[in-house]
């Protein structure tokens, strides 16, 4: 239940008044006393800069409409800290959306520093006491069905954080198989140039300069002494239209012959995985 508006009686130098649990931290000074009750034991308590002789345990006496009912203690200390940092708002669409698309959530924040979506920070100015926005997301989730974000807020005045959560629907594409191409096989020594190519074209579409990342690696015949090595350029590149810049790998000459296997992950910056194709050659 809430105390904003619980009438609490307050004495200050033999006067008596009262004041709601809304108000309470603002009017209180140094020298009010309230009645506590701690067992059979009723005792005033008095306020230096908190009341500090108040036990969790302890009762004390507050009236709501026409009924009393007695307070924990530790609810009416409560009354006296800091504002508490809250998200009031957290909207973002409740129809289903494709995977790779913008769109815009709305929140709201009172006495936050901080706010993060699902760890990510959100950039705002938190100099007042309460501060809205607009965070427009691609999004990117790692799973398909109903996807949950994550709001959360941090106080500014404590350590204490308030936290909420939306559900949208995702669907994704599929986009496998996706296929290595021009490697060489069979070859004694030498290089190539391979590609990944993902075949689906609205997916395409949608990767396209959205900073899809891949990440190319070998397995040669003996483990840590791959008879297969990357030069330049870099084994990670943006994806443009239907393939990644290609890496040029160098086979060393060998006089035996064995299986090489050459891997592909395509990510993105969220870091979910699209798609790991790999294929096996020989060399020799």
């Amino acid at each position: 239940m809430s105390l904003d508006n619980a009438l609490f009686l307050i004495d200050r130098g033999g006067q008596n008044f009262k004041v709601t649990g809304s108000t309470i931290g603002d009017k209180i000074k140094d020298g009010d006393a309230v009645l506590v009750q701690r067992g059979n034991t009723k005792f005033k308590s008095t306020y230096n800069n908190g009341f500090n002789s108040i036990l969790d345990t302890d009762l004390l006496l507050a009236r709501q409409g026409d009924a009393n009912y007695r307070v924990t203690g530790a609810a009416f200390k409560e009354l006296f800290s800091g504002p508490k940092v809250q998200i009031t708002q957290w909207d973002w669409p409740t129809t289903t959306q494709k995977y790779g698309t913008y769109f815009n959530g709305y929140w709201t924040t009172k006495h936050a520093r901080r706010l993060e979506r699902d760890g990510y920070q959100i950039y705002a100015n938190f100099a007042g006491d309460t501060t809205s926005g607009t965070d427009e997301w691609r999004f990117h989730p790692t799973t398909t069905g109903y996807y949950t974000i994550t709001g959360k807020a941090y106080s500014k005045y404590d350590d204490s954080t308030d936290s909420k959560t939306a559900r949208i629907h995702c669907t994704g594409y599929s986009i496998n198989p996706s296929t290595i191409t021009d490697y060489k096989n069979g070859m004694v020594g030498g290089s190539f140039r391979p590609k990944v190519i993902i075949p689906n074209e609205d997916t395409i579409y949608n990767l396209s300069g959205a900073e899809m990342y891949t990440t190319w690696t070998l397995v040669g015949l003996t483990p840590g002494n791959e008879e297969a090595t990357f030069t330049s350029p870099d084994t990670s590149g943006q994806i443009n239209e239907t393939r990644e810049r290609e890496p040029r790998v160098a086979l060393k000459k060998r006089t035996r012959n064995g299986p090489i296997t050459l891997k592909c992950q395509v990510t993105n910056p969220d870091n979910f995985e699209y798609a790991r194709p790999e294929v096996q050659f020989t060399i020799g």
